[in-house]
């Protein structure tokens, strides 16, 4: 029952880390469409930025 518990605590902050990391990419579709095609809700060049972005590694 100890290890569970202990797997729980480390468990439970990855997968909070998770959802803030799912979070922002979303927020980042948003803010480089409004940058790069103001007043339009779709904008092809948002959309290769943000997979390039995503693509590349993060350190």
């Amino acid at each position: 029952m100890e290890g569970i518990k202990l797997m729980f605590h480390l468990l439970l902050p990855l997968c909070v880390h998770w959802i803030a990391e799912e979070m922002t990419v979303t927020v980042l579709v948003d803010v480089i469409t409004d940058a790069l095609c103001p007043g339009e809700s779709t904008c092809t060049e948002a959309i290769y930025l943000n997979g390039l972005q995503q693509t590349t590694p993060r350190h």
